[in-house]
């Protein structure tokens, strides 16, 4: 990477850590949802925060969702991420709205069986960023349109994306991985039509309890800070490469410098010399 590159990308840098480092004084919760397109992801936010019809975050068979979106329900940020198969500024923008939250949401379609690759390559470049444990600890992977599939179909295809995880990060075994399957047909369903029974069945109580379970375990603050000192980490080894850069390239035009300044001075010596002979 050339230096005017680097600076570029260093300035990047900056402003997203400006960013994130106003969002640790925030007392509010944040918590982000990111997936593939078209696998529930605001269909589940809404049902979270009591919308059961589906009006506050945009649901459709179309591609809705193309920035990230925030909704603040009491204590709690709730923001919806772009899906990560659409383009690779939507998965950036997912990985940088993971900077500034304290649990995330993986959404995850159980009815196209275990994580496809995209999803698995996601999961890899947030590895890549953030520490295994402390991101493990704050993720729930969900597994929505759970009725669409039976039990044996359910509990495979959550062995194998068990399996996945133990692949992509290595401290798998050392922690708790969260998984929670889910139904948000049924349970915005079961709460239009005042029917417990459905509304239950759906899971999204059980899921609203563990993040709750979640948050209060977690070290926000601690994990705020290790964000932002990993960022300045990243910062300053870039400046390291980048002053490596110019003072290379300073030491060689002084070199250059000197060898013609040497060739001058011979020069002018001969000169000297012939017109003293002269």
């Amino acid at each position: 990477m050339n230096k005017m590159q680097l600076a570029k990308d260093i300035e990047a840098k900056m402003a997203e850590f400006r960013r994130v480092k106003e969002n640790s004084f925030d007392s509010t919760s944040k918590i982000v949802v990111f997936g593939l397109y078209n696998h529930g992801k605001s269909t589940l936010l809404n049902q979270l925060i009591g919308d059961y019809n589906n009006g506050t975050f945009k649901v459709a068979d179309t591609r809705e969702t193309i920035e990230e979106k925030r909704v603040d329900i009491e204590d709690k940020e709730y923001i919806d991420t772009p899906g990560l198969n659409a383009d690779n500024h939507d998965t950036k923008t997912a990985l940088d709205t993971i900077s500034i939250s304290d649990l995330y949401l993986f959404v995850h379609k159980v009815t196209t069986g275990e994580l496809n690759q995209q999803e698995a390559n996601f999961l890899k470049e947030v590895s890549k960023n953030l520490d295994a444990n402390d991101f493990l600890k704050s993720c729930i992977f969900v597994l929505t349109c759970a009725k669409e599939v039976d039990e044996s179909a359910l509990n495979n295809v959550t062995e194998k994306i068990k399996k996945q995880l133990q692949v992509i990060f290595s401290s798998y075994e050392k922690i708790d991985i969260n998984i929670i399957s889910v139904d948000s047909k049924s349970f915005a369903k079961g709460k239009l039509e005042h029917k417990n029974l459905l509304a239950d069945s759906g899971n999204i109580d059980k899921l609203s309890v563990l993040i709750k379970e979640r948050l209060s375990k977690l070290d926000t603050k601690r994990q705020r800070m290790a964000k932002l000192r990993n960022m300045a980490s990243e910062i300053s080894k870039e400046i390291d490469e980048i002053v490596g850069i110019i003072s290379q390239d300073i030491n060689g035009r002084l070199t250059e410098y000197n060898r013609r300044k040497n060739d001058f001075d011979r020069n002018v010596a001969r000169y000297n010399s012939l017109k003293e002979t002269l």
